[in-house]
């Protein structure tokens, strides 16, 4: 029995001695085998790498966002690329002799085998690896992403912009509104507060305070985001609750399955009621049932605020809006920096027809709309009489009475139009104006337009 357990003991031994030498001895004899085992690997990978990066490439054409694992794997595969091709460029050293032919160098080919039996494979584990999708549909672009320059610099609307980001911070307002006559910057100016938004923190304020000057907002590391999602949708004269209801849902990555105004009313506003969202509802000409849409208000709205523009001061009475901020026209001075920015006027005041320049904005009434029109219809005129021309025109416009239309706003796009520079682009001007309100305007309908009335 001793000798039966010594046997076995040394069957053990042997076993784990002769089986690692064995392997030493196989990285020497099977060298040259084990390098083209790796170079096959590589090959096989690199093939499935560039068919990776085809779709890769295609779904970002696409508009798409590419995996993690994926770009993870990419970047893997890139390094270990690179070092079994640094392993098979030098392969020519395993080949080397001491001597001669008949005498290898061992040293040199045992290195070379054992790496590439590692590297292969590692090749081989990556070349393995399935994802479940190579891309994912990118979360829709937010209002918070869209320009809002020339308003920063003005110190009537950041003091504006201030007082509602605390009405929103505070407990007690669930719907705030901003009023103005048409072309003031109500539209910009919520942008510039959905922009804010995204990167302000929760105080837990109590009460909208009313500040003269615009302050930084401390935010501590421990305090939550303010919203977790930003909407917009454009109501306009004529509201269309179903274009409502697209426009949120479209901001949300939400897709409607059910056809009726109700049905997506339900699902929109279960969707609203489980995030802290502020749903801005721009340009709002009377009264809106927002239940019937799904934009959850009074009781069980979760942790939805929302914020409403309107040109009459009456529909923020109608809507219930608990705080209201009126906009007012521009000082001469902030209307002067806007015009002189977008029409690109020096401050040189030693040009003969400076005066006639400052002149220009005093016309549009303080609105920023109807001054960018005008800037950018006179912007690049050298010509004194350019300028002339242009001032005379808004002087002695004159507009009938058309209701909720400000004749100051009126004046801008009549200028424009007389600045445009071609019949064609006139007649394109005025195509564009049978489209309602907010429409976007199909080019092949202009086109078609042009063809028919030669």
């Amino acid at each position: 029995m001793a000798v039966s357990f010594a046997l076995c003991i040394g069957a053990k031994i042997a076993e784990y001695l002769v089986d690692p030498i064995g392997c030493q001895f196989g990285y020497v004899i099977f060298c040259k085998s084990n390098l083209d085992k790796l170079r096959e690997e590589v090959n096989k990978l690199e093939e499935r790498s560039g068919a990776m990066q085809l779709l890769v490439a295609a779904a970002r054409r696409n508009g798409l966002i590419i995996g993690p694992d994926v770009e993870g794997w990419l970047e893997r595969v890139k390094e270990c690329s690179s070092k079994a091709s640094e392993i098979l460029k030098n392969e020519t050293e395993a080949n080397k002799g001491c001597l001669n032919r008949w005498c290898p160098n061992l040293k040199s080919r045992h290195s070379f085998g054992r790496k590439a039996t590692k590297k292969a494979k590692e090749v081989a584990e990556l070349h393995g690896e399935n994802f479940t999708t190579v891309s994912y549909p990118a979360p829709p672009p937010g209002i918070e992403s869209e320009p809002t320059k020339g308003i920063k610099g003005f110190e009537s609307r950041r003091r504006i912009i201030y007082n509602v980001m605390q009405a929103l911070k505070d407990v007690r307002f669930h719907m705030i509104e901003i009023c103005g006559m048409g072309g003031v910057g109500k539209t910009t100016m919520v942008k510039e507060v959905a922009k804010r938004v995204k990167k302000e923190k929760s105080s837990g304020v109590g009460g909208a305070g009313k500040a003269p000057m615009v302050k930084e907002v401390t935010e501590s590391a421990n305090e939550e985001q303010l919203f977790d999602e930003v909407v917009i949708a454009v109501v306009s004269q004529s509201p269309d609750e179903k274009k409502i209801q697209a426009e949120i849902a479209d901001k949300l990555g939400l897709k409607f399955e059910e056809e009726s105004v109700s049905g997506r009313a339900d699902r929109l506003r279960e969707s609203l009621r489980s995030k802290r969202i502020l749903v801005i509802l721009d340009d709002v000409w009377k009264r809106l049932e927002l239940n019937d849409i799904g934009i959850p208000y009074g009781d069980g709205h979760g942790g939805c605020k929302i914020l409403l523009t309107s040109r009459f001061v009456y529909v923020c009475d109608d809507m219930g809006a608990e705080e209201k901020f009126t906009v007012e026209a521009l000082d001469k001075e902030e209307a002067w920096n806007l015009f002189k920015e977008t029409a690109g006027i020096s401050n040189d005041t030693s040009n003969e027809f400076y005066a006639t320049q400052k002149a220009v904005p005093d016309e549009c009434g303080g609105l920023p709309v109807a001054i960018k029109a005008v800037a950018r219809a006179l912007k690049g005129k050298g010509e004194p009489s350019s300028w002339n021309s242009a001032l005379h025109q808004l002087q002695r416009s004159i507009i009938k009475s058309i209701r909720g239309v400000e004749e100051r706003v009126f004046k801008s796009p009549e200028l424009s139009y007389n600045s445009l520079e071609s019949k064609e682009a006139q007649k394109v001007f005025l195509f564009c104006s049978l489209y309602p309100e907010d429409f976007d305007i199909p080019i092949e309908d202009l086109v078609r337009y042009g063809i028919g009335l030669e």
